[in-house]
């Protein structure tokens, strides 16, 4: 079997966002021709119907994805943001996917053009706010480096570099951008975070970003959407830009 190389991305009501690899295992949102390709990712990879829980939603196929859950406290393995699903409350379209993550009382909606991905999560009402971690360094046994940089208020951007199945180094740019504005961030490498915009690491070692935005009150969404580039962060941008523009 192919060996995948993931990013995977939670939001947390309450608590974090967290990345991990995992690998694609259901039918997802992306069309004929599109780069990226959110879709679930389940438990072992098992097929959507054949699980009983949704770990994340990816980005890219065996490369990135996102998630949501209501928790009180940052966790940092896959198996605090899993969540069980609501089997009738699945939507599976071309180019749309829908579902309901019952521990988590979240809705993902999820759509995608050719290099741009967009997520629509409805969260419940929580005094605590949201959290976004962003964990670029997953498989970290395929990460050779990368880096991470708050741009704006609204806009998290970076690179991760692998070695593929084969070897090879590889090189993806990226280019999140969100509907609200982030209250407070820093960044992570190993286990000490820092208050600060920007990390990077050359030797491997794990490398995230947080974030956090405000209480929510039921049924307040978030909308996030991510622009991928093999060529460069400015390129990934563009692709936003021209295929995604606006919200």
């Amino acid at each position: 079997m192919k060996k995948p190389t993931v990013y995977a991305m939670y939001i947390l009501c309450g608590s974090t966002l967290f990345a991990t690899a995992v690998q694609v295992g259901a039918k997802g949102a992306w069309r004929p021709g599109s780069i990226v390709k959110p879709a679930p990712v389940t438990e072992e990879g098992k097929p959507l119907n054949k699980s009983d829980y949704i770990r994340n939603f990816s980005v890219l196929e065996s490369f990135m994805g996102v998630t949501s859950a209501v928790n009180d406290d940052p966790r940092y393995t896959l198996e605090d943001y899993k969540s069980s699903f609501k089997p009738s409350s699945i939507e599976e379209n071309p180019g749309y996917f829908s579902a309901y993550l019952e521990d988590n009382n979240v809705r993902v909606d999820m759509t995608a053009v050719t290099n741009v991905a967009v997520y629509r999560f409805t969260f419940p009402a929580s005094e605590k706010g949201c959290h976004v971690v962003l964990d670029i360094s997953q498989p970290l046994d395929q990460f050779q480096g990368g880096e991470l940089r708050l741009r704006d208020s609204k806009s998290v951007e970076g690179f991760g570099t692998y070695k593929d199945e084969k070897g090879k180094e590889i090189t993806r740019y990226f280019s999140f951008q969100f509907t609200e504005p982030v209250r407070r961030r820093g960044t992570w490498i190993g286990d000490a975070s820092e208050d600060k915009h920007f990390a990077r690491v050359e030797d491997g070692s794990t490398l995230g970003f947080y974030t956090y935005f405000w209480g929510t009150h039921d049924d307040e969404t978030l909308l996030l959407k991510v622009g991928l580039s093999e060529k460069s962060i400015d390129d990934a941008r563009k692709n936003l830009a021209n295929e995604f523009p606006g919200w």
